[in-house]
């Protein structure tokens, strides 16, 4: 923990190691995990849950739903600070636009062909960083809405409005192509460009804009439980309170599922429901163990990632996989085929890529922390 510095006490640990736990999982866990089966070819069982596959929730599936879900536990830290008297200052609306307008470019970087600098091949609507990027700006408006009682209702209401229209407009239609959500994003699109734009294109069958719904009703939900850890009641209380509303969203999402299937692809009601009841239950049992018993020992990677996420999330998008970090790798390790054979490069080259991603994420910490102090502000 010593480079990271010391932790704020006012700081919940919780929210970062989860945090960091899921960024962890999407850019070094299962990269590694990838080249393992590339050199080894690992059981069917254990692949599996490294794959989006229809109808079928797989670990890989929660990674998406619970980083939405901590971006909206990070909402009562950066954006309800910047109400006064509950009023909206400019501020509020400057960090809002900006906040925006980042996530909006760099997923549009990431994912949607932007750097092709070609309108046909530009999809408008397709990255994590987008969806994010959507509901914060709702997450925004709901925080001026003067009633707690009905802040709360909000992701009640938008989670059931997304699975109303999606199966009585679909009539109960869950196929790849027959379904709501994919022949609304059709319509919408084909509405708008080119036969041929890249925004019309099946792209594997995932769908963005009503799952939009769906998504913002899980950052609201997340800075739900902020609020909650946040709040004045013990920290038991805190902790019972949280994981109550994992078990009614495990049931809620049980219920549902015997009318309507787990589907990740178009974020279904009941998948809306179990991803966030995952990740509902992940904060409440991190949170025991690092903020009430404290045991945070081992955990300096976590809050490295956590309190970096943004930053490995586009080092591994962009100089990742196949891109220079691939190449970096593969320079150390071109000497290993000698000893352990061919078959060992995949790995290899995933954990050399891995270590390389830590130290790259763990210079912007430096950097970040330089930044802060006074002389370098004042340079």
């Amino acid at each position: 923990m010593k480079i990271l510095g010391k932790y704020p006490s006012s700081r919940l640990f919780c929210l970062d190691c989860l945090r960091g736990l899921d960024m962890l999982l999407l850019t070094v866990i299962t990269p590694i995990v990838g080249g393992a089966n590339a050199s080894w070819k690992l059981p069917d069982g254990v692949m599996a849950h490294f794959r989006h596959v229809w109808g079928v929730t797989t670990l890989h599936d929660l990674i998406m739903p619970c980083f939405i879900f901590m971006c909206g536990a990070a909402i009562p830290f950066s954006l309800a600070k910047r109400l006064k008297d509950g009023k909206p200052t400019r501020d509020f609306w400057t960090h809002v636009l900006k906040r925006f307008l980042m996530l909006y470019i760099l997923g549009s970087i990431v994912q949607c062909n932007l750097l092709s600098l070609d309108p046909m091949k530009i999809h408008v609507f397709y990255n994590t960083l987008q969806v994010i990027g959507v509901a914060y700006v709702t997450a925004a408006f709901v925080l001026l809405i003067p009633s707690r009682v009905v802040q709360m209702l909000v992701p009640v209401a938008l989670a059931a409005a997304m699975g109303l229209i999606v199966h009585l407009c679909g009539h109960g239609d869950y196929t790849k192509e027959g379904n709501f959500t994919y022949v609304f994003d059709r319509m919408v699109w084909g509405a708008i460009f080119p036969a041929g734009q890249h925004s019309l294109k099946p792209n594997g069958y995932f769908t963005y804009l009503l799952p939009q719904l769906g998504c913002s009703a899980i950052t609201l939900c997340g800075y739900e439980c902020a609020m909650v850890l946040n709040g004045a009641k013990s920290q038991w209380r805190k902790a019972m309170t949280l994981f109550g509303l994992a078990a009614a969203l495990f049931a809620a999402g049980w219920l549902v599922s015997f009318k309507v299937p787990v589907i990740k692809h178009i974020y279904t009601l009941p998948f809306c429901l179990y991803t966030t009841a995952w990740s509902v239950l992940a904060l409440a049992t991190l949170y025991v163990l690092t903020d009430i018993w404290k045991l945070r020992r081992g955990t300096a990677l976590l809050i490295l990632f956590g309190q970096n996420a943004l930053a490995a999330y586009m080092v591994r998008s962009v100089v990742g996989g196949s891109g220079a970090l691939n190449s970096f790798a593969k320079y150390f390790t071109k000497g290993l085929p000698q000893y352990f054979g061919d078959s060992v490069l995949p790995f290899a080259n995933a954990v050399v890529s891995a270590l390389a991603l830590v130290a790259l994420v763990g210079l912007w910490h430096v950097y970040k922390a330089y930044r802060k102090l006074p002389d370098a502000q004042g340079a």
